[in-house]
């Protein structure tokens, strides 16, 4: 997730929850978990999705 704080599709704070979420709940296995995360809307997280692997 380092990767994305300069990506132009995603905010540095956005990046930032994405990894909190991630370590307060262990490692995304999906795209639904990455939905879990409060911050992103669902055309944020359809923008990352080719970027993502589980």
């Amino acid at each position: 997730m380092e990767d994305f704080k300069g990506h132009p599709s995603i905010r540095y704070k956005q990046v930032n929850a994405i990894i909190e979420y991630r370590k307060q709940h262990g490692n995304y296995s999906n795209i639904a978990d990455l939905n879990k995360v409060a911050i992103l809307d669902p055309e944020t997280v359809g923008r990352l999705v080719p970027y993502l692997t589980f």
